[in-house]
């Protein structure tokens, strides 16, 4: 049987394209969404709070998709998998642009969510793995770029939409990206065969992902408006414990769907600690400074206030850029060696 493949197929820049067209739009809106908030409750019928439950529970999604994505990708054709997310990921933001009820936006709003890391999963490793050690400074740009960029220019962009009076514009344009999302799934597609078909389904591992991602991130959004109350503590803890027991059964499973034991070593330990502690204390300050700011300033104000994040974040691309390229040139081939591409690219 001949694997179908797209007419981008070897190019690194189609590679590229469909990473960012997959990764910028929910993260873009994950900031962008903040100052929103009083138009979404006045045109949908939702309450802040509620806003914000929803909004803690997209984020939750976009953890547990993250779990989901790996189990589907060792049973399943990861590029087939990638159509049917983009496809999903069209569909939901369609709807949350076009939302004329709450529930229509809550439910939209979530699936963006757990598409998103369910893309990233799916399209970000060949990006990565897939190319020649050269190309490693600007992929580590280009990821750097997708992630914290869109996050830090999420509440300027938000800030100029809340200026006009107006939220669907923004949707309306993330809508648009994903039909590029998908033009780019279908131009770089290949179709590559399951990692392992043969590995057992590690249904614990995502069972307690699921319930454990939804239950700590509903209690950290309840937590944000309710204060330290038992609706919002319970289910923050169960998360937790829920969380802690994943990473344990990961540590002793036999076939992990994360590398816990692997990880288990000094310095990766420091590492992820490192960025998990940054990574958190950043989006928090960014939601208290937005959440303070909304009273006394207008949403233009706010808008350039948060610009100087943005080139913060593209500072830091350029610099990992830079360190990648150092270590990329440290650890160049001898002499005489010449790169394959791997199976399926010419």
């Amino acid at each position: 049987m001949i694997a179908r493949r797209g007419p981008l197929a070897s190019s690194y820049a189609g590679a590229v394209a469909l990473v960012i067209c997959c990764l910028v739009p929910f993260l873009l809106l994950t900031g962008a969404v903040l100052p929103l908030l009083p138009l979404l409750s006045k045109d949908l019928g939702l309450s802040e709070s509620m806003l914000t439950i929803v909004i803690g529970l997209s984020d939750g999604a976009y953890a547990f998709g993250t779990v989901l994505a790996v189990q589907f990708a060792v049973h399943l054709p990861a590029r087939r998998m990638l159509l049917g997310y983009v496809s999903t990921f069209l569909v939901a933001a369609i709807l949350a642009a076009w939302a004329p009820t709450g529930p229509v936006f809550l439910v939209a709003f979530i699936v963006e969510g757990l598409c998103t890391s369910l893309m990233l999963i799916a399209a970000a490793p060949p990006l990565v793995t897939g190319w020649p050690v050269a190309k490693m400074p600007t992929t580590g740009f280009v990821m750097n770029l997708c992630v914290f960029g869109a996050v830090a220019a999420g509440p300027t962009i938000g800030g100029l939409q809340a200026s006009e009076g107006q939220w669907r514009p923004l949707f309306w344009g993330v809508a648009g990206i994903a039909a590029l999302a998908l033009v780019f799934t279908l131009l770089t597609f290949e179709d590559d065969p399951p990692q392992d078909h043969s590995a057992p389904w590690d249904i614990v591992a995502v069972a307690l992902a699921g319930v454990g991602c939804a239950a700590a991130f509903y209690g950290a959004s309840q937590l944000q408006h309710a204060g330290p109350e038992p609706s919002s503590l319970v289910p923050l803890a169960v998360g937790v414990v829920m969380l802690a027991a994943l990473l344990v059964h990961q540590y002793r499973a036999r076939h992990p769907l994360m590398p816990v034991r692997q990880l288990a070593t000094t310095f990766p330990v420091y590492g992820i600690l490192i960025a998990m502690t940054a990574s958190a204390s950043a989006v928090g300050l960014m939601e208290l400074v937005l959440t303070a700011l909304q009273k006394k300033s207008t949403p233009t104000a706010i808008a350039l206030q948060f610009l100087p994040e943005f080139g913060a974040a593209v500072v830091t691309a350029v610099l990992f850029a830079l360190l990648s390229a150092r270590g990329s040139l440290r650890s160049s081939p001898p002499a005489g060696w010449r790169w394959s591409p791997p199976p399926g690219r010419c």
